[in-house]
């Protein structure tokens, strides 16, 4: 897992005349009342005893309101506030004489003596690491207000609305509130000045109701709520788990972060153990740099709208790794095959970027599910969801990855054709990725295979619990990233090459499968037939165990013989494949119909009941042309489009 460098938020610089002129030319800055987060006390260390509050124990919301304003906005002079309660409305209250910040928005930083020290985080003008310390009076621009609520455990919501009726006008209405859900994971964002002027300067030109980088910030946690709530997939068929709400929001003068020491984005203060995930957010001393510029795209590659790669960072916080780490390049495969190299071939052709396999697991943390959650990385979340942090609140934490080593004793690999007939007694060599100790998830395949097997009959091969790596251990850092085998599959004279990520056999573990997990591979080309009868080698032994049928027999009678029982998929030793009542003979041989479904033709009628009871065609759902669907024409083999039945027998005239 790589550290990020401070180059995910750079941005440019402004001297006060600069930020003045922005102010102007954006347009006179209306108030504009902004529910910036609610903060929870007391607080709990992650790794204490105590997490959460006891059942009944008093909590404090503490919900922090910003008043934003231009050179000639006047006070304010009473606004209404309301708090709810799973959206009951539980207190009250009213704001008076309240001054907005004006430009030039700054901080006073005064006193601030030491920015390793927990005092630095509590100057006057800013959100203190500990609201019990708000300063009193209120610093120009911010106020404080409380609820005290009686701690349930389970999900509830708790919310702070300002002029809820909306008396005031305002710049933007709909920043006017925040709801945070109680139960979930605690973060905490630490960023510096000039990121902090600059998103006040121009979010609001993205025209959906931001007007501050707190809103910003906020539509980044909406954005990662709304992925835990739609990552729905067979291992999470309800989603994650977890939900994630701001606990503290900490500005800070440019260059001061980290505050204690590491890196200013992945470590902003490591100190900090009341919350379950941090990152932080440096001002960039780059006139040149674009990376927030683009004021007006509402896409999701414009990070000044939602920036993908804070919750990527995020989900290392939490423990994900990154799934690109499974990737696969050319350089890294120095396998031959006939003396030259395989990477490049049609065996083992590139793709984009040079690559020969990209990794099949990543959402979020880089794949082909997109910016969404993965079923692999929900599935994973969910594995520790509903727990704090555990081993660390930033990227990364000392658990980063540890589901990697989750892997079932058997992990048995089945090799068919296309057909899904089984490939019996394939060969299967196993390359594994050796570290190159220069790049993260480096990785190398030599030329000698670690490991070998011969498929049974059934064209399976039982690759054991770890055949990444002989130590039975999976790497995944800087240096040496295992998780990717290669596998060599032999057949007579056709090979294929494919790869296998540890995730796959993650995924099983989590399903439930931790002793024995099964897997398909279907690889294209034609079945061996050695003793060139017709019938796929695996075909025979699936069925017969052994090769001694060469196909005109007829094993069960069905009129079908053992050479069309294999053209047709079905079952040699079955007469009535489907169970539709009609055997597979007369299916084939007579009727037309398919032997494989019992109601060829939809009709909700079998085709069994068509021909034997009704003598309505099976490849037909109206028989008679008449409109009606067999399953309900009162007369099903005469054509009736009145469906006339006069003396009420529920048959039709036509037919009596």
């Amino acid at each position: 897992m790589p550290c990020h460098s401070p180059r995910r938020t750079r941005v440019r610089r402004f001297a006060l005349p600069a930020i003045l002129a922005c102010a102007a030319a954006a347009g006179a800055q209306s108030v504009d009342l902004d529910v910036t987060h609610i903060e929870r006390t007391p607080k709990y260390n992650y790794d204490a005893t105590k997490k959460w509050p006891d059942p009944g124990e008093t909590v404090t919301f503490h919900g922090f309101v910003r008043c934003w304003g231009d050179g000639a906005t006047p006070n304010v002079a009473s606004v209404q506030y309301i708090w709810r309660i799973d959206g009951q409305v539980v207190d009250s209250g009213t704001l008076t004489n309240f001054e907005p910040l004006r430009p030039p928005f700054t901080f006073d930083y005064a006193g601030y003596p030491n920015p390793t020290s927990d005092s630095a985080l509590r100057n006057a003008n800013n959100y203190p690491k500990n609201p019990n310390a708000f300063p009193s009076p209120p610093p120009t621009g911010l106020r404080k207000v409380t609820l005290q609520w009686a701690w349930q455990p389970g999900r509830h919501t708790v919310e702070l609305i300002v002029d809820p009726t909306g008396q005031i006008a305002e710049r933007s209405e709909l920043n006017n509130r925040r709801r945070d859900y109680t139960d979930a994971l605690s973060a905490a964002f630490w960023v510096e000045e000039t990121t902090w002027r600059y998103f006040h300067l121009y979010q609001h030109q993205l025209g959906i109701g931001r007007n501050s980088w707190e809103d910003w910030i906020q539509a980044q946690m909406a954005k990662q709520n709304e992925l835990y709530e739609t990552a729905i997939w067979d291992v999470t068929p309800n989603g994650c788990v977890d939900r994630v709400r701001i606990d503290r929001i900490i500005v800070v003068p440019d260059g001061q972060l980290p505050v204690n020491g590491g890196l200013p984005t992945n470590n902003p203060d490591s100190s900090d153990k009341t919350v379950d995930l941090q990152w932080g957010f440096v001002a960039y001393d780059d006139p040149n740099s674009t990376y927030y510029d683009n004021h007006t795209s509402l896409d999701l590659g414009n990070p000044f709208f939602i920036e993908t790669g804070v919750i990527h960072e995020l989900g290392h916080a939490r423990y994900l790794i990154d799934s690109y780490g499974f990737d696969v390049h050319g350089p890294a495969v120095q396998i031959l095959e006939n003396g030259a190299p395989v990477a490049g071939t049609p065996l083992m052709p590139f793709l984009d970027w040079g690559a020969v396999y990209y990794n099949q697991s990543g959402g979020v943390m880089s794949g082909p599910y997109g910016f969404r959650w993965s079923p692999y990385e929900a599935a994973m979340l969910n594995r520790i969801g509903g727990q704090r942090a555990r081993c660390g609140n930033m990227n990364a934490p000392c658990n980063i990855g540890e589901y990697l080593q989750e892997l079932p004793q058997n992990n048995f690999f089945r090799f068919t054709d296309a057909q899904g007939w089984p490939r019996p007694g394939v060969n299967v060599k196993v390359y594994q990725a050796q570290g190159d100790g220069q790049s993260w998830y480096g990785k190398v395949y030599d030329n000698v295979p670690d490991l070998n097997f011969n498929a049974d009959t059934t064209g399976t091969v039982n690759l054991g619990r770890c055949p990444f790596d002989n130590d039975g251990t999976i790497e995944h850092n800087y240096g040496r990233a295992n998780g990717v085998i290669v596998l060599r599959i032999q057949e007579g004279a056709q090979v294929w090459y494919r790869f296998v990520e540890a995730s796959s056999f993650n995924l099983e573990y989590f399903k439930g499968n931790q002793q024995n997990a099964y897997y398909t591979l279907a690889l294209p080309g034609p079945s061996t037939d050695s003793d060139g009868d017709g019938l796929a080698d695996g075909w025979e032994y699936l069925y017969f165990s052994n090769l001694s049928r060469s196909g005109p027999e007829d094993d069960d009678q069905d009129g079908l013989s053992t050479l069309l029982e294999f053209q047709n998929r079905t079952v040699p030793t079955d007469p009535d494949t489907d169970d539709d009542g009609l055997n597979d003979g007369d299916e084939v041989l007579i009727y037309g119909s398919n032997p494989l479904n019992p109601d060829t033709d939809g009709d909700t009628l079998s085709d069994g009941d068509e021909v034997h009871v009704y003598g309505t065609s099976p490849t037909s759902a109206d028989t008679d042309g008449d409109g009606w669907n067999d399953a309900v024409d009162n007369c099903k083999t005469v054509s009736n489009p009145d469906q006339a039945a006069l003396n009420g027998n529920g048959i039709g005239d036509a037919c009596e």
